[in-house]
């Protein structure tokens, strides 16, 4: 099964010099999106005319709301029936463009404060004043979903049932989290709703805001919908709507007919209020302005009259959460869970807007500068050129990708088809597979800017889409199709309740495709990347002693040896410790000769290090890391951090694959810790050397000077086909591990070098050394520790292979992280065998389950083979009763127990 390229490059053009998009993060200081300092300047110059305003003592919080033409024009402030929170909402039109900001403003007032008239559109209502639009069974139903949400999410409450009846009037169920707030209400007879427009988002939220006299419990009862919403809609044109307040398990108050003050002659608080909400500038793209080019680097908002933002499209969903993200009156009402999902929303948002702009960006050079679009309306490459055939057949292989290019660089880019186009990319396995392996290369080649910029954009902001993430709840990853050529994307759960650090941070590098290709099956719900930032700063000060190209070009030749000596595998998720910078240990996951090493930090977060030795020339990438230039602090390519990273990850995977007595290089231990609540034991790895004591002087002369001569002579050769009778059982098996169909009459050769001193003797040479003690500082102390098991236990199985003339062609250890490994060996006959492997405990049997699992592996391995694959299981455990006999009756051979030590000595 071909699997697809991990590409150091990303979407980075050939031609491109600019920092990554996480660097420019790194280099800018993080602030909220629209919290920009003009602004809260101006707010605290407004507040000294509400405390003017009111003296005396008690306690009020209060709602507010501040227009910014050039200088403020008026100050309407209002209070009173208990509106929710603690933090006061001040919405600035900064001319045409409304930035909704959260300040905590708190009253001490003996005296009743008169609000001024029209401030707010408050609705009242009376218990009773309504027939029921539905039965109370039918109401049970509907908010019978909202039970299971329990203490999870308050705020999934605020999104309760709503419809337009026959009459053309709003009915709205409004949830409240237990029944204090309904007992209130029914003892009181009467009750307010309060509404407001949250413009924040496209979607300008309004919501309505359960109030009652005195102090309101806490968390609030409010209902939300987009401004567009039918419901919304109905409510503003009629000025009166339908209402229940009622919990989860049936409390409720009875059906309210609730309404607005229509009259305009006393300004009060009703229609003309809830009107003028709707005067505000719907939000578009942040930082835009219709009349100006789009600049997607602007950070300031525009202060000029028509300053309108390009129009984004709304997106309910994922703006519900950005909108909680704002300090709103609700900031005290959210769980951990909902603001972590509220992370996921403005980051949702944040990348949609850059998508949308990067489209507009096409679109202007079409529209101001005159340049033709670069496809046709058919996706035909306009340019005769080289490039024109190339795209036919991608977009004839890969209609979507096609329809995704007419959408960004048509002859009419649109941001929506654009955003829609990539997620139906997503989720066509073989459009997706195209994408990373053909469209990439493609974008490259072309080298437009651009072009590279828009598609990216829209690649990461479809990948946060609320039906993939399930709103902020799963974590997106790419696993390689059975089926051959395809990507299938994937979402799994994860650990809500982590620091929100960690969950911004997941939602920050989830756009990443080299490290979401099978990422669901090495990391849990609990495992979270290392910020950026972080690594960049505990790197800022390493500096090698020679140069990081002698440090790469001796990992390359280390990953060399692998290619050609491997003789072992590595346990799946095997920990290494190490010191390295923020680092103290790495984790190593292998996938067809492709090794993902996660350097953890103390709270066991990762950093990616790709290992690959499954093509030639082999190579170890990391996402590029920054520092700041000591004179002027500019930022640059911090090379030696990469370097370090890459040699300590080659030199750890060399010697666990090739070394031929590995308890010389590492002894083990249990390890048991608690991090972050979680209990974690496992195995750890303690080598003999200290990672970060790199002797550079061995690295540049590490090979002895015979070493030398036949590294100078050797050259690489790429896996090939060749003309022959036919192949082999084994060398068809080798092809299938390489993606390659081998037709008749050729067979298949595997990667391999020539020249040199011969083969046999440059891999003895290879497997009696360590690779980390020659070039890393050896401990004058050994760590404590004890005889790696699985050393044994893989040797014992590969000398009973060889007594019996089996040789091993490719083995790799069984993902699940149990102690396995599958063996891929060939007989004197030629007969193929798939051998699985447990190193368990006496007390652990081996059950029927890993029989069935022997049965899936020959599958796999004999798929397009048109031969038969036997199987044998070796344990140092036993099988079950039931075990033996299915493994009988599929005929496999079985070693266990006593017999293996018998047959090892």
């Amino acid at each position: 099964m071909r699997r697809t390229r991990q590409r150091q490059a990303g979407w980075a053009s050939k031609s491109s010099s600019a920092m990554p998009e996480d660097a420019r993060a790194y280099a800018t200081p993080a602030g909220v999106r629209r919290h920009h300092q003009p602004v809260i300047r101006r707010l605290k110059e407004e507040c000294h005319l509400l405390r003017s305003t009111v003296a005396g003592a008690g306690r009020t919080w209060l709602l507010g709301s501040i227009e910014v033409r050039g200088i403020a024009r008026n100050v309407p402030w209002a209070s009173r029936f208990g509106f929710p929170g603690p933090t006061a909402r001040a919405c600035f039109e900064v001319p045409r463009m409304t930035v909704q900001l959260g300040y905590a403003v708190q009253l001490n007032s003996r005296k009743q404060m008169t609000p001024e008239p029209g401030s707010i559109p408050i609705a009242k209502a009376t218990v009773g004043s309504a027939l029921p639009p539905i039965n109370d069974a039918a109401l049970a139903a509907m908010v019978a979903p909202y039970s299971a949400q329990g203490a999870k999410s308050n705020v999934q409450q605020y999104r309760g049932p709503a419809w337009v009846n026959d009459q053309g009037l709003a009915c709205i169920v409004m949830l409240a989290p237990d029944d204090r707030l309904v007992r209130r209400v029914r003892q009181e007879r009467s009750c307010v709703f309060i509404g407001w427009r949250w413009n924040d988002e496209p979607s300008a939220f309004f919501s309505l805001t359960l109030g009652v006299t005195g102090n309101t419990p806490r968390p609030h009862a409010r209902w939300m919908r987009p401004s567009e919403d039918p419901v919304v809609k109905a409510l503003r044109r009629e000025g009166r709507f339908l209402i229940t307040v009622t919990t989860a398990l049936g409390a409720t108050t009875g059906w309210m007919d609730a309404a607005f003050d229509r009259d305009t002659q006393t300004h009060g608080r009703g229609v003309p209020a809830l009107d003028r909400m709707w005067g505000f500038p719907t939000p578009g793209i942040s930082y835009s302005n219709i009349h100006e080019r789009f600049d997607p680097e602007r950070r300031e908002p525009y202060n000029s009259e028509g300053a309108d933002e390009i129009s984004l499209w709304a997106e309910p969903e994922s703006e519900f959460w950005s909108t909680m993200r704002h300090s709103g009156p609700w900031a005290g009402d959210l769980t951990v869970q909902d603001r972590a999902r509220a992370a996921w929303g403005a980051k949702a948002l944040q990348l949609r807007e850059r998508a949308a702009g990067m489209v507009q960006v096409m679109k202007e050079r079409q529209t101001l500068d005159g340049r033709e679009p670069l496809v046709d309306e058919r996706g035909e490459w306009i340019q005769k050129d080289a490039f024109r055939d190339r795209l036919r057949v991608l977009a004839e292989r890969a209609p979507s990708v096609g329809a995704w290019l007419v959408a960004v660089a048509g002859p009419a880019p649109d941001a929506k088809a654009a955003y829609d186009a990539a997620y139906r990319v997503l989720n066509t396995p073989y459009d997706l597979f195209c994408m990373l392996d053909k469209l990439l290369e493609l974008l490259h080649d072309i080298g437009d800017e651009a072009l590279i910029h828009a598609m990216q954009a829209n690649y990461e902001a479809a990948l946060l889409d609320a039906r993939i993430t399930d709103s902020g709840a799963k974590r997106p990853w790419l696993a390689n199709s059975p089926e051959g050529y395809g990507l299938l994307l994937r979402a799994d759960g994860f650990n809500l309740e982590a620091p929100l650090e960690d969950i911004e941070n997941t939602w920050a590098s989830a756009s990443e495709a080299d490290s979401l290709i099978e990422l669901g099956i090495r990391v849990g719900p609990n495992d979270f990347v290392v910020p950026f930032e972080q690594v960049c700063a505990a790197f800022e000060s390493l500096a090698l002693e020679g140069s990081p190209e002698d440090a790469m070009d001796r990992a390359r030749e280390l990953l060399q040896e692998a290619q050609e000596a491997r003789q072992w595998s590595i346990p799946w998720g095997a920990r290494v410790e190490v010191t390295l910078g923020p680092f103290v240990a790495v984790r190593i996951f292998e996938q067809a000769g492709e090794f993902s090493c996660h350097f953890l930090d103390v709270n066991d977060r990762y950093f990616l290090v790709s290992v690959g030795l499954q093509r030639r020339p082999p190579r170890a990438v990391s996402t590029r890391l920054v520092r700041r230039r000591a004179d002027d602090g500019a930022l640059l390519w911090n090379e030696d951090a990469e370097a370090s990273l890459a040699l300590v990850a080659a030199a750890i995977v060399r010697d666990f694959v090739v070394v031929e007595q590995r308890e010389s290089v590492f002894t083990s231990r249990p390890m048991r810790r608690r991090i972050r609540g979680r209990d974690l034991r496992t195995v750890i790895y303690l080598p003999r050397v200290r990672y970060d004591r790199l002797d550079m002087a061995a690295v540049r002369s590490a090979d002895t000077a015979e070493d030398a001569a036949a590294v100078r002579a050797r050259h690489p050769v790429g896996h090939h086909l060749r003309r022959a009778g036919n192949a082999s059982a084994a060398q068809r098996f080798l092809a299938q591990r390489y993606g390659i169909n081998v037709p008749e009459g050729f067979t298949f050769v595997r990667p391999h070098e020539r020249g040199g001193v011969p083969e046999e003797e440059r891999i003895r040479v290879y497997r009696s050394r360590s690779a980390s003690r020659m070039i890393f500082q050896e401990l004058a102390t050994a760590p404590t520790g004890t005889r790696p098991a699985w050393f044994d236990f893989e040797k014992d199985c590969a000398h009973l292979l060889a007594a019996r003339g089996m040789r091993v062609i490719h083995q790799a250890a069984q993902r699940d992280g149990d102690g396995g490994v599958d063996l891929y060996a060939v007989d004197a006959a030629g007969v193929c065998w798939v051998v699985q492997c447990k190193c368990w405990s006496p007390h652990r049997p081996v059950g029927p389950d890993v029989v069935r699992e022997l049965v899936g592996a020959i599958a796999s391995a004999d798929r397009g083979k048109g031969t038969q694959s036997r199987g044998m299981i070796i344990t140092t455990s036993r099988l079950t009763d039931g075990a033996l006999a299915e493994a009988s009756a599929q005929g496999f051979e079985v070693i266990q127990g006593e017999d293996l030590s018998a047959l090892s000595r």
